[in-house]
């Protein structure tokens, strides 16, 4: 059996050992273990971010996690320079550079942001087709779920069309340029919406090339 005595520290068995390294009230029996933190400057994140480096690139820049990279970024409201799809990127360019040669008011909104294009006041979400469906004629699907995956498909979360954005900019791509396009009030959203731009019975043939929707004076009347 192991006496009570045999557990007691070395010293309190060898008198010859001193006490006077050890503060008063004796030896800490557990310690304080420090937490240590990756500091990143965060001056220099966003203008990393800026110059349109990935969270994984940024991530090795620093040498620093992936989710410190992201808690740092949420923290600046920094959004993502993550490009997924680049039919959707050249759609959102040139609707972007037809609306500005109508002589509107364009904005592009950073990457994560609930819609694509601030035009003159109105909030625009576009979305970008350049593959017609099968089954004869050029019709287009536009697919708009009202729950997405998140940047890397970790979580999914709600998408609210109505809160997020005014109109939906429907761009038709053929040859890797604008072919047209239809500017339709969100309200009109479903779940997914086709439009046959070849037909004149088109259920959106009213928005086909509607700019006029867009108008300052319409954003000034509301």
């Amino acid at each position: 059996m192991i006496s009570f005595e045999s557990k007691l520290p070395l010293f309190a068995h060898n008198p010859t050992l001193s006490t006077a390294r050890f503060p008063p009230g004796g030896f800490p029996c557990s310690p304080e273990v420090p937490t240590y933190y990756k500091h990143i400057d965060l001056t220099e994140l966003a203008a990393a971010h800026a110059r349109g480096h990935t969270d994984l690139e940024l991530a090795e820049l620093f040498g620093a996690s992936l989710s410190t990279i992201k808690r740092r970024k949420e923290a600046l409201h920094l959004g993502s320079n993550h490009v997924p799809n680049t039919t959707g990127v050249l759609g959102e360019r040139l609707a972007a550079e037809h609306l500005a040669e109508l002589g509107m008011a364009v904005h592009p909104m950073p990457p994560g942001s609930p819609y694509d294009l601030l035009v003159n006041g109105w909030r625009v979400d576009v979305k970008t087709s350049a593959t017609p469906r099968k089954g004869g004629g050029r019709r287009y699907r536009y697919v708009l779920p009202e729950v997405r995956p998140s940047l890397y498909g970790q979580r999914r979360y709600a998408k609210d069309y109505e809160a997020d954005a005014d109109y939906l900019l429907l761009v038709v791509l053929r040859d890797g340029q604008l072919s047209t396009a239809y500017v339709v009030p969100v309200a009109e959203r479903r779940a997914s919406l086709t439009v046959h731009p070849e037909s004149p019975f088109c259920p959106l043939a009213q928005f086909r090339s509607a700019w006029h929707l867009l108008s300052p004076a319409r954003q000034a009347a509301v």
